[in-house]
């Protein structure tokens, strides 16, 4: 298993073995793309996320600790000199035409016997165990230190690909967009989906504060007008501060499981209660993050679009113009 750790300062990936005794218990199968596991790294217990189960080694061992062809780049140097790589780490390419970088090469160090920062019989600091420097003909695969622990369920592989994208738009650490991504509490597995709920009626606008007559914002206030809305990729609606934005809300939910965004903490509670009385099961990020990955409508602030939504029909953010939701220095 391949696994990044939540060390945000080691932003690369080493390779793990699944005990056996896993085989025989069931917990292997639990393994997955986003599992949320623990590693020993460097001596100590760290957490971490499986980004890719039965990965195929990067650079043959033999290649990188046996002996140097002469005319070969390095020959004639000492093997002797230092750690030797089974698989250089460096950051993810970015195309100039702007898309997918193309996979990150994952670090295995193996250090020689007796060789410099790696004393002989020592272990490094990633999962793969300390060999000896093998002949030119041994393609034996390295040992591999075991997985620590399954902690439970973690982001989805599509949900890591979104964490990735941006780490790389906001020049920021995979582990902390994963880290956001993920439950903030253990969750062993993902309940059951809810059942499906009675579809959302229309919420006809409220009257105005003054005169009793319906808003001017909402004299075209059809169901299908706020319908509409969401007809396209992106729409922009406008509504007076003092106006009602039930319909809108409806609209909403009538198009499924939603995600709504709202500036602030108490906005989003105070959202999640007008959508319940509506007999619609909503979950609340981050403590509901369970409860969204086995679908509903999903309502947070600005960190729940890193949020689970296994049945997206549409994204709603509620006073977008709001500084909450707005910063130079984080994703917006």
């Amino acid at each position: 298993m391949r696994v990044l750790t939540d060390v945000a300062a080691i932003d690369r990936e080493f390779d793990y073995a699944v005990p056996a005794a896993w085989h025989g218990d069931g917990r292997a199968g639990g393994l997955a793309v986003g599992t949320m596991v623990r590693v020993a790294l460097q001596g100590r217990r760290v957490g971490g996320w499986i980004t890719e189960c039965d990965p195929a080694p990067e650079v043959q061992p033999a290649r990188i600790l046996g002996s140097v062809p002469d005319g070969a780049p390095g020959a004639g140097t000492d093997s002797h000199a230092g750690p030797a790589l089974s698989a250089e780490a460096r950051p993810d390419p970015i195309p100039d035409d702007g898309s997918d970088p193309a996979p990150e090469l994952r670090l295995g160090l193996l250090f020689d016997e007796g060789a410099a920062g790696g004393p002989e019989g020592g272990t490094p600091p990633g999962g793969v165990e300390s060999d000896p420097i093998p002949d030119a003909g041994d393609s034996a695969a390295p040992e591999l230190r075991p997985l620590a622990k399954l902690v439970g369920v973690g982001p989805s592989p599509e949900l890591l690909n979104l964490a990735r994208w941006a780490a790389r738009r906001w020049v920021g650490r995979r582990a902390t967009f994963f880290g956001t991504a993920s439950p903030p509490r253990v969750v062993e597995a993902v309940p059951a989906a809810p059942a499906a709920a009675s579809p959302v009626p229309a919420v006809p606008p409220e009257p105005g504060p003054a005169t009793g007559a319906p808003a001017a914002a909402f004299d075209a206030g059809s169901p299908e007008f706020w319908d509409a809305a969401f007809d396209g990729p992106v729409s922009v609606v406008r509504i007076a501060p003092a106006a009602d934005r039930g319909p809108l809300l409806a609209a909403a939910l009538r198009r499924g499981d939603v995600l709504l965004i709202a500036p602030h903490v108490a906005d989003a509670a105070r959202l999640a209660d007008w959508v319940r009385r509506r007999g619609v099961t909503a979950a609340l990020l981050p403590d509901g993050w369970a409860q969204a990955a086995a679908g509903g409508v999903v309502i947070g602030t600005r960190a729940a679009v890193f949020g689970p939504v296994p049945r997206i029909a549409a994204v709603v953010v509620l006073d977008e113009h709001d500084e909450s939701l707005v910063a130079e220095d984080a994703p917006t």
